[in-house]
C-alpha cells in the first residue's frame, strides 16, 4: 500500500491576508518605480534628446554610489527589522545604528563627487560635456537623502507599514510631477535648463524623506533623537567638508592634485566619522538583535 500524500488545505483568513499584504507591496513598487524615474520620462520631451543623454549619463556616475548603499541597507536591514517588528525598542536601536552609519557615509562620499563633479567629468568626459556636472552634482547632493529614506523605508516596510511608505513615495512621485510641469517647462527657457531640473529632482526627494521621518515620530514613536540624530550628523559632515574643501583643496593647480586630495579629505571624515560612531554608548543594553549591525 502505498504511503498517504500530505494535501495541503489553505486556510481562507491567511491566504486573505496574504493577497492584502502583496497586493500593498505590488502598489508600492509601482509608485516607487515612478517617483525614481518619472524624471527619465519626462525630461527628454522638456528640453531635448541631447539634454536627456546628458543627464543619463549624469545618473551613472551620481547614482553608482548611492544604489550600492541602498543595496546593502536593503539586504541586511530588512530581514533583521522583519524580526524585531514586535519589539519596537529593538527595532528603534537598528535604525538608529543603520541610519548613523550608512548616512553619514553617504553624506562623506556624495558631498566629495558634489563638489568635485567638474573635475570628475573633465577627466571622463570631453569638453562638451562640461554642462552636465551640475547635475552631477544636483544627483550626488541627492543621494544623501536616498540613502537615509532607503534606511527609512526598510524599517516601515519591515515594520509591516507599507502603507505609509507607499504615501511617502506618492508624495515624492506628485511633488516631482509639479516641478516638471510648472518650473520645469519655464526651465527650457534658460541656458542652464539641464541644471535647473537637475536640481528639481534633487528637491523632489526632500517630501519623501521628511514624511517618512514624520511617520517614525507620529506612528511609530520613535525619539526625536533617533530620528533626527542622522540628518544633524549630515548636515554637520556636509558643513565640515564643503569648508575644508573650499580652503585647502579647490585652489590646487591641477586636478590631480585636487581629486587625490579629496579623496584623503573624504577618508579622513570617514575614520573621525566611524570613531564617533563606534565610540558612543547605546541607549539601551544590546540584545539578541539590537548588537547586530
Amino acid at each position: 500500500r502505498p504511503w498517504p500524500r500530505p494535501r495541503e488545505r489553505p486556510e481562507l483568513p491567511s491566504l486573505k491576508r496574504l493577497a492584502w499584504y502583496c497586493s500593498l507591496l505590488l502598489v508600492n513598487t509601482l509608485v516607487t518605480f515612478l517617483a525614481m524615474n518619472l524624471d527619465r520620462l519626462l525630461l527628454g520631451r522638456i528640453l531635448s534628446m541631447e539634454a536627456l543623454g546628458l543627464y543619463n549619463i549624469a545618473c551613472a556616475i551620481a547614482l553608482s554610489l548611492e544604489l550600492l548603499c541602498i543595496q546593502i541597507v536593503q539586504r541586511s536591514l530588512f530581514p533583521l527589522i522583519s524580526r524585531a517588528q514586535n519589539d519596537p525598542v529593538a527595532a528603534e536601536g537598528l535604525f538608529q545604528k543603520y541610519a548613523l552609519i550608512f548616512t553619514g557615509g553617504a553624506a562623506i562620499v556624495q558631498t566629495a563627487l558634489a563638489l568635485g563633479a567638474a573635475d570628475v567629468v573633465g577627466v571622463l568626459y570631453p569638453e562638451r560635456y562640461a554642462a552636465m556636472s551640475v547635475a552631477v552634482t544636483a544627483l550626488a547632493f541627492r543621494g544623501i537623502l536616498r540613502v537615509q529614506s532607503c534606511v527609512q523605508s526598510g524599517l516601515l516596510l519591515g515594520m509591516r507599514r507599507t502603507g505609509l511608505e507607499t504615501t511617502a513615495m506618492f508624495a515624492g512621485l506628485v511633488t516631482l510631477a509639479a516641478c516638471f510641469a510648472g518650473e520645469g517647462y519655464l526651465a527650457a527657457y534658460y541656458v542652464d535648463g539641464l541644471g535647473r531640473l537637475s536640481w528639481l529632482v534633487c528637491f523632489a526627494a526632500l517630501p519623501v524623506t521628511v514624511l517618512e521621518s514624520w511617520f517614525l515620530l507620529r506612528k511609530l514613536r520613535f525619539s526625536l533623537r533617533a530620528v533626527l540624530g542622522p540628518y544633524a550628523l549630515a548636515l554637520v559632515l556636509v558643513a565640515t567638508q564643503s569648508l575644508l574643501y573650499f580652503a585647502f583643496v579647490r585652489d590646487l593647480e591641477t586636478v590631480w592634485l585636487r581629486l587625490p586630495g579629496q579623496g584623503v579629505l573624504a577618508a579622513l571624515l570617514c575614520g573621525a566619522g566611524a570613531a564617533w560612531v563606534l565610540r558612543r554608548e547605546p541607549r539601551e543594553p544590546a540584545g539578541a538583535l539590537g548588537g547586530v549591525v
